[in-house]
């Protein structure tokens, strides 16, 4: 009498097809050279590489050194920039938004915050940014102001390191007289030290002038 044999374990080994092929791991490799080729296919074409990493849900892949998260941080940097310069310099007639009380865009704020987290190289580490109002005699602040930063003298600002207290807008360099209608490159948030490099002035219609400072950011919060 035979011995039985002993109970198969179906878990033990892995699935195989006609004549022990594992289809499995064989179609893994297949999709994974499509992945590959597409990519080769897209080199010489960065959109195309964005939309298909867009439409596979791939966020962290690090392609010949581009990371794809630095590539939608700048993408949406760049979309916010041109975005808020549109619809503030289009209003550059009168006063500065600034001036008013209209908060900065949310979508440039929130594109500066994910930049800042990923690729803080991306934003610039100065500009302009607009302080407040001046007397006629450029020597003293009108009531109110300064609006964007903890209140220094006017006459002792110049080399000065100063504490943002409102959140402003960051701009270009632009003509002499007019940056209000400087492109708009960043935000600094509320906490951040800025040292004041040169003064530049903007007559206001209501008397005095607006005052505008280039500035290095010396510390994000």
């Amino acid at each position: 009498m035979e011995d039985p044999k002993p109970p198969t374990d179906r878990k033990a080994s892995p699935q195989k097809g006609i004549a022990g092929w594992p289809f499995k791991e064989f179609f893994s490799s297949i999709r994974e050279g499509a992945v590959t080729l597409v990519l080769l296919v897209c080199l010489f074409s960065p959109s195309c590489i964005k939309q298909f990493l867009d439409q596979s849900g791939i966020d962290e892949l690090t392609i010949f050194g581009v990371g794809v998260k630095r590539q939608k941080a700048e993408d949406e940097l760049k979309k916010a920039q041109a975005e808020t310069t549109q619809d503030v310099v289009s209003k550059a007639d009168g006063p500065p938004v600034e001036a008013t009380t209209q908060p900065v865009s949310p979508e440039l704020k929130q594109a500066v915050v994910k930049a800042e987290q990923i690729a803080p190289d991306l934003l610039p580490g100065s500009g302009w940014v607009f302080l407040g109002q001046a007397d006629a005699s450029r020597t003293s602040w009108v009531a109110g102001s300064p609006t964007t930063i903890v209140k220094v003298p006017l006459d002792a600002l110049l080399g000065q390191d100063v504490t943002v207290r409102d959140d402003v807008y960051l701009r270009a360099d632009g003509n002499a007289g007019a940056r209000a209608k400087s492109p708009i490159t960043s935000v600094v948030t509320v906490g951040s030290r800025l040292r004041v490099v040169e003064l530049d002035y903007s007559r206001a219609r209501s008397g005095g002038f607006f005052v505008w400072a280039k500035v290095s950011v010396a510390l994000r919060p």
